[in-house]
């Protein structure tokens, strides 16, 4: 007879607990409650048609890199009867690169939003989705939009800028932000995503590493009406934000989307070989300019 041996509870149980993680853990959060949470923040929800969307990015970004190559050419245009082979060009080779680097991108994102639901509970979901619906949520959402929409047009200003080969336009002595302004701006910009995500790593007081000053010292040169303004509506709303940033559910939301950004960036290949391409594009492209414009 063979004898029967008894497990611990508390053995039964941890093996229990081992084998359906979802008993500690609850239901898994969807990712597609990351992105609708994020798309929130940042106003940037993704379009439905995306065959037209692209299609619109590559006729305005090829309108963009035909007239960056000209550098200052006022005689540079589509006036000039010299621009339309050089556009087709630029055009046709935008058509394959700018898909390919939505479809890099698009990957990436949804890498990103699995990457932080893996680190999230439902119960984090729930706690952020009822603060959005409060009378402050909507308040906090609508700063949201507008921080992060001022930190991506001015970065995005950054980049054509480095593109083109240009410095951007620095403000005089006069229009230069006092220190109590720029502690407000800096403030304010801890709030964007661009700002999680290009420090890499942030401290648990909000400061960054690296370069992220000084880009959020280039935002604050070229943005500082819009942020004055932001500053002027919100000021009194700050501490009301800051309090909710600093709950669980917001602080687990910015320690994942953390852990995210420094995944995210030790696995950029796709989207570095799509920018290696574009280089070499467009090393082509102004190699044609110059041909049209000398001849």
């Amino acid at each position: 007879m063979i004898r029967q041996t008894r497990l611990p509870f508390i053995t039964l149980l941890i093996l229990a607990l081992s084998a359906f993680p979802q008993l500690v853990l609850g239901k898994p959060v969807d990712p597609s409650e990351v992105e609708r949470l994020l798309s929130l923040e940042n106003g940037q929800a993704q379009p439905e048609d995306k065959k037209a969307f692209i299609a619109k990015q590559v006729d305005k970004q090829a309108r963009l890199e035909t007239l960056q190559l000209a550098k200052g050419n006022q005689s540079w245009g589509e006036f000039n009867p010299k621009w339309k082979p050089v556009y087709e060009r630029v055009h046709s080779d935008l058509a394959v690169a700018l898909p390919q680097m939505n479809a890099a991108a698009e990957s990436r994102r949804k890498n990103y939003d699995a990457d932080i639901a893996s680190h999230l509970q439902q119960s984090d979901i729930d706690a952020i989705n009822a603060y959005y619906k409060s009378p402050e949520g909507k308040l906090y959402l609508d700063f949201s939009k507008r921080i992060n929409s001022i930190f991506n047009s001015a970065t995005a200003l950054l980049l054509i800028n480095a593109i083109n080969g240009t410095k951007a336009h620095a403000p005089s002595e006069t229009a230069k932000p006092t220190e109590e302004q720029t502690k407000n701006y800096m403030r304010m910009l801890k709030f964007s995503h661009g700002f999680q995500m290009g420090s890499g790593a942030v401290n648990k007081d909000g400061t960054a590493y690296g370069a992220m000053l000084a880009m959020t010292a280039n935002v604050i040169n070229s943005k500082q009406p819009e942020l004055q303004e932001l500053y002027n509506q919100y000021s009194n709303n700050l501490s009301h934000f800051e309090a909710f940033r600093h709950t669980d559910a917001a602080t687990h939301l910015g320690d994942a989307m953390n852990a995210a950004n420094m995944n995210m960036k030790k696995n950029s290949g796709a989207m570095a070989d799509s920018y290696k391409e574009l280089a070499k594009d467009r090393t082509e492209w102004k190699k044609l300019y110059q041909d049209a414009t000398v001849n």
